[in-house]
């Protein structure tokens, strides 16, 4: 009966069988299609839920830290200064290094969501010995992150010199540490790059100050004020740990003598009472009649020199 249809003459039997094999294709077709739009429709709500729920987590761990690094931790150091720098920066590199595990376990888990993981990994193999090769930077920078923070060189809310850029540690990543300069600029630098670190923050600086007199002027009563002044400074500012020294002439010349006069400050502290023990001695000078040196300029005029101060 089947070989008498496809062989019969009559084209209005050939056209039913062509539209029914045509009707049963479509219908495979649809079928297999809505079958797909099932099973995608399934698997980007299955991924949507996975990011939602780690989504509520991720603000759930910061939380936690936040909370945990709100408790006085008295088992860092002993109870100074140096215990808020510490839980400072303990706390910022926990959130950074929480908000990193918790992005790669969404990420692996949406990806998870459309495909298969370990036939993924399985046809990547070059795939992967390129990532590991461009990860060595990015591993660098995670390890020495970490010798910073526990060997602390440097915490949160220290100033800080690194190859030439000064500034005040905003954070400190696990790749990253972010610095913010005295004119406000934000600076980013890795932490594999950071080589040689100045930090004004840990221990007493020492302000120096370097006084010019006229070399016309009364030396021994110069010198004399400035021991004056160091000795009321010390009252007066407690921001300077010991009496300030005057250690005496430190050059001259034909127009000028530099005194120089040092004093320990509290760290961070240094460029503060520099310009603060300036103004004294400025006023001190003043009232001691104490001269300064005056600039002289050679101005040249129609062949004749004339000086002026």
């Amino acid at each position: 009966m089947y070989s008498y249809f496809l062989t019969s003459n009559d084209s209005g039997n050939r056209l039913d069988l062509f539209n029914a094999f045509n009707y049963l294709n479509m219908e495979f077709v649809g079928d297999r299609f809505l079958n797909f739009l099932i099973d995608y429709a399934g698997r980007l709500l299955n991924a949507i839920i996975v990011i939602v729920i780690l989504s509520v987590v991720r603000k759930l761990g910061i939380k936690l830290i936040q909370r945990i690094f709100a408790i006085k931790i008295e088992n860092l150091h002993t109870k100074t200064d140096n215990t808020i720098r510490r839980k400072k920066t303990l706390k910022a590199l926990s959130l950074n290094i929480w908000r990193y595990a918790i992005n790669v376990v969404i990420i692996i888990a949406v990806i998870g969501s459309f495909f298969d993981l370990s036939t993924l990994l399985a046809s990547a193999g070059f795939l992967t010995v390129i990532i590991t090769f461009a990860s060595q930077s990015v591993l660098a920078d995670i390890v020495k992150g970490f010798f910073i923070v526990f060997e602390d060189i440097f915490s949160v809310g220290d100033m800080i010199n690194i190859a030439g850029t000064q500034g005040t540690v905003l954070e400190i990543g696990i790749r990253s540490t972010k610095l913010k300069t005295i004119t406000g600029e934000i600076v980013t630098i890795p932490n594999g790059d950071i080589r040689q670190v100045t930090n004004f923050s840990v221990s007493n600086s020492m302000a120096v100050l370097d006084v010019l007199i006229s070399s016309q002027a009364n030396l021994e009563l110069a010198i004399q004020t400035l021991e004056l002044v160091a000795a009321s400074a010390q009252e007066k500012y407690p921001q300077i740990v010991a009496r300030p020294t005057v250690l005496g002439v430190q050059s001259m010349d034909a127009n000028e003598t530099i005194i120089r006069m040092i004093a320990e400050v509290q760290p961070l502290q240094k460029f503060n009472m520099e310009r603060e023990l300036r103004k004294v001695i400025k006023l001190t000078f003043d009232e001691a009649g104490i001269e300064m040196p005056l600039s002289t300029a050679v101005l040249l005029r129609g062949g004749t020199n004339t000086q002026s101060s």
